[in-house]
This record gives C-alpha cells, structure tokens and sequence, in this order.
C-alpha cells in the first residue's frame, strides 16, 4: 500500500491523539509493553501525557499531547510552559516531545533547541512530523488502526490486485535473464477463479496464471525461455507472493539457484521411467 500521496487529517480527539502516540512511541523505543499513559485527567501530570523507556539506549522518554483546533497555533509560550512543567517528573526524561495537531513552525523547532539541555532534549512534533512516522514501514499496522477507514481495500472490494515488478534471474549467484512482469491475484469473492495469481511478462505481451504451489507448466506461455521458466517457478515457490511481492514495498527482485540444481531439474525432465509410465 503506497500512502505517500495521502494527506491525514489530523486526529480532533484529545484521547485518541494521546493513544496514537502511545501506539506511536512503542513502536520507536521498541518497547511494547514499557510506554504508557500518564494517570489520567484531572491529576498532576507533569506536563507528560506519555512516557516510556528506550529499550536501546534505557533513558526515558516524555511526551506531552497538544491538539489544536483547525488554524490555531502551538506557541513559544506554550512549548516554555510544558517544558517547565516536567521537572520533578519521575524517573527524569532524557528526551521530551511535545506531539501537537497543529501545523510545522520553524519558530517553536528553534525554541525547542533553546529550551534543550545536556539532561534533557526538547523536540516539537507537527501533525506533518507525525504524519510522515505514520508513513514508514515500521508503523504502518498503527496507521491503520487509526486511519483504516480511509484506505480502500481491493480485496475487500472484490477486485484483482497486482504490481509490475523487475526480477533478475541466474544461476550461482550470476544474473543472466531480466524480466518485466505484472504479478497479481484475484478474490475469493467469485468461487471458481479465487486465489488464482496471475504472471504477465510486460515485454513479450505474455500471460499465465497459477496456484500456489506452482508448476512449471503453469507459467509456460508467459516465461518461454526454458532455462529461465524453472528459476522463475522455484522463486514463486520461495516466498509469500502475496504479502512479499503484491502487498511488499520491494519492486526489485532478484533469485539465483545452483546451477546443479537446474542440471537436477532438466534431468527429471528426460527421466526415461516418465517416458515408459506415458506409453503404457
């Protein structure tokens, strides 16, 4: 799923911001179960709404949630006011974020650097600093919980999915052949063509569609270099076509084999014993 063009909107809820950041920094102190909310409204807070600990470098991290209002600013005041607000805050933050809806200001990102000591670095978030984290790999299953909703599924919808990819293939690890080719897959929506994934060599105008485990039948209109046709199958059978080619972010591909084993296949091929059981 390519989300770079799509613009979020930003979160209006106070709550709900406060747990996207949560979801958000267990994600980056890679610490699932170490960042949390701080008590809840109504108690002293220390100006920290989340707070966790790097499960690399063990020093803690404060956020502090800010959600603005459509064309309202985060201010210097406010960032002076927050940071302030966090002493006495146990255990000490090494780092603190203050995490707002509010759009990206030069001004705040320099107070925040005036404002940061050799105890305690001070950054301010934008909603577009939050938006491009939502973006990376790392977070997608957390952009989705909060996002979902504006994300058009296809195989929800019913409709085929696909990709163009490039795949370089050979033989101990020398890549002689390169390929063009539109991988997709259907639905399980119409019962007699679900779950079928379909191979297209751009090039050569060429189309087949397999099962999974495939066959080097199956992709011999598409693939019609032999040689390259039993590399080709043996690289489908390797990997999840679904989640590592059509859904993955990789558009490059590239699969050797031993060359022994290719010499393998071919004599399977002229295995005399299949030749006798087709004439009887």
């Amino acid at each position: 799923m390519n989300v770079d063009s799509h613009q979020l909107p930003p979160i209006e809820d106070e709550k709900v911001f406060e747990n996207l950041l949560k979801d958000i920094m267990r994600v980056r102190l890679k610490n699932p179960d170490g960042v949390l909310l701080n008590g809840t409204r109504g108690q002293a807070q220390n100006s920290i709404d989340v707070f966790g600990r790097d499960k690399d470098t063990l020093e803690w991290v404060g956020v502090q949630c800010k959600v603005k209002e459509f064309g309202k600013k985060l201010t210097i005041q406010d960032v002076t006011k927050e940071v302030a607000g966090t002493a006495g805050f146990n255990p000490a933050i090494s780092t603190y974020i203050i995490a707002t809806t509010a759009k990206r200001d030069t001004q705040l990102q320099q107070a925040a650097a005036v404002l940061s000591t050799n105890q305690m670095q001070v950054i301010v978030w934008s909603w577009e600093d939050i938006a491009d984290i939502l973006k990376e790999n790392d977070f997608r299953h957390v952009l989705m919980k909060y996002y979902r909703r504006f994300f058009v599924d296809a195989k929800l919808m019913g409709n085929t999915i696909g990709k163009v990819i490039t795949l370089q293939v050979g033989t101990d690890g020398m890549y002689i052949s390169g390929y063009h080719l539109f991988i997709g897959k259907t639905t399980n929506h119409d019962p007699h063509f679900k779950n079928i994934y379909i191979i297209n060599d751009m090039f050569s105008k060429t189309m087949d569609n397999f099962s999974i485990p495939a066959f080097e039948s199956d992709i011999e209109y598409a693939i019609r270099n032999r040689h390259d046709r039993k590399i080709i199958v043996r690289w489908i059978n390797s990997l999840n076509i679904e989640d590592d080619v059509i859904y993955g972010n990789e558009r490059e591909f590239y699969y050797t084999i031993p060359s022994q084993t290719l010499l393998s296949d071919f004599a399977l091929d002229e295995d005399p014993s299949e030749d006798s059981e087709e004439t009887d």
